[in-house]
């Protein structure tokens, strides 16, 4: 199995932004965190399951799968956006353009408010402030869908479409238009 270190010397020179240094192996941790959003995902899925086919109600017990998924991908949701916008304001400004910033901030803010509202509600879910926590967790999980097309979700699918074009166009030698 391939190290962090051998995809790292995969990627073409200016593969990120960030450098072939130190911090563009921290950018891929802080990614890679972010990436737990599908434990998140994955949380909810379980738990639609175990409403809709099982007919168990939320919320669920503290060691039940939903709730473990849903609290590691939220710690992964803490971690990795506060990561990227500390690297965020340490990256070249010659690389960056500040027209994005506005927008690219207020994705890792909404990430980073999903989550802590999210945990949050777990961990006062027996107290009266459920009602108004929840609430507060599905306006701002709303308002995070609703700004995804608009922000720096799309950059995944962008990222990774060109390096897909950049190995095609290695593996053949000649540059697509």
């Amino acid at each position: 199995m391939p190290s962090l270190l051998d995809w790292l010397a995969w990627l073409p020179e200016n593969a990120s932004t960030y450098g072939a240094d130190i911090d563009g192996i921290i950018a891929i941790i802080w990614y890679t965190t972010v990436a737990w959003f599908l434990l998140c995902f994955a949380a909810t899925s379980v738990a639609t399951v175990y409403h809709y086919a099982f007919g168990w109600e939320a919320p669920y017990a503290v060691f039940s799968l939903p709730v473990l998924l849903g609290t590691l991908g939220g710690i992964g949701l803490l971690i990795g956006p506060a990561g990227l916008f500390v690297l965020a304001r340490r990256r070249d400004a010659a690389l960056t353009d500040p027209r994005h910033s506005g927008m690219d901030t207020a994705f890792i803010v909404m990430l980073f408010l999903t989550s802590l509202t999210g945990l949050l509600l777990l961990v006062l879910r027996d107290t009266s402030a459920m009602g108004i926590l929840l609430s507060i967790h599905l306006g701002v999980v709303l308002g995070l869908f609703l700004s995804l097309p608009y922000g720096k979700f799309v950059h995944g699918l962008y990222r990774y479409l060109a390096l897909v074009k950049y190995a095609v166009e290695r593996r053949r030698g000649a540059f697509l238009d």
